[in-house]
């Protein structure tokens, strides 16, 4: 993995985006809308294949794209590691298979990212596949809320490298709650937190994702909860967020938003 320092950060940066790949119908979505970015930036794309065969890139026309495949499947928090590992951008994005961005994600976040020293990340619009509805999902981010659930959709997220070094890899033990463990390592570490009150992105949930599955969830939680030294918590997810009333005090009500529809 390159090395890099705070001054190899230009205006302009490299930015190195991380697609875990499980649903390669969603994927095809989710690296057209990467590649439709409006930021005038580098670009490059690593799609880690989590256990399954490399996606055919041929109908991307420009940008640079590279494949890995893990076998067999390892975990969206191993997967992510692994492109980070790889990557050579001064800037990291993240983005879901399941998730869409729009055409000014990167244009609304990388310029905080390269002149701050904290984690970037933006408001979005939950599409419920299945229930057919959608929602903005405003958040403000604090350390009492990371302690209680995570108000941060991961394929929001742009960092520098330098921050992504700091709090470290993230951790195969939480496939689930790997982007929650991560936030709040950061928070912990006193990385700023910086929020872009926009929806940059669409997050895209059916009873394919994997916060759906309620069992595993909690299973998993209860990992989280023994390595933070949590009280209990109920399994949660970012659609049930966006509605249920424990979460109003933090929920932004603000409805002025160009990209809710």
């Amino acid at each position: 993995m390159r090395t890099h320092s705070v001054n190899d950060v230009t205006d302009t940066p490299l930015v190195s985006v991380i697609v875990p790949v499980v649903r390669p119908d969603f994927a095809e979505q989710a690296l057209k809308a990467i590649a439709s970015q409006n930021w005038k930036g580098p670009i490059e794309v690593i799609a880690v294949h989590d256990g399954g065969a490399p996606l055919d890139l041929t109908f991307l026309s420009s940008g640079r794209w590279r494949n890995i495949s893990i076998h067999p499947q390892a975990g969206a928090a191993v997967a992510r590691n692994v492109a980070v590992a790889t990557s050579q951008g001064e800037v990291l994005a993240v983005c879901d298979d399941d998730d869409l961005w729009h055409s000014n994600h990167l244009a609304c976040t990388v310029p905080l990212a390269v002149q701050s020293s904290g984690m970037v990340y933006t408001d979005a619009l939950v599409h419920h596949l299945d229930e057919k509805w959608k929602a903005p999902f405003r958040f403000r981010c604090s350390p009492e809320i990371l302690r209680q659930t995570l108000p941060v959709i991961f394929s929001t997220m742009v960092i520098r490298r330098q921050v992504w070094d700091q709090v470290g890899p993230l951790d195969p033990q939480l496939p689930r709650h790997g982007d929650w463990d991560w936030v709040l390592r950061a928070s912990d570490q006193g990385v700023p937190i910086l929020r872009v009150p926009r929806s940059t992105i669409t997050y895209r949930f059916s009873g394919r994702s994997a916060s759906a599955n309620r069992s595993a969830m909690g299973e998993e939680l209860q990992v989280f909860i023994q390595k933070h030294h949590l009280s209990a918590l109920p399994v949660s997810d970012f659609a049930t967020m966006v509605h249920h009333p424990d979460w109003a005090q933090w929920r932004d009500p603000d409805p002025a938003d160009p990209e809710v529809g």
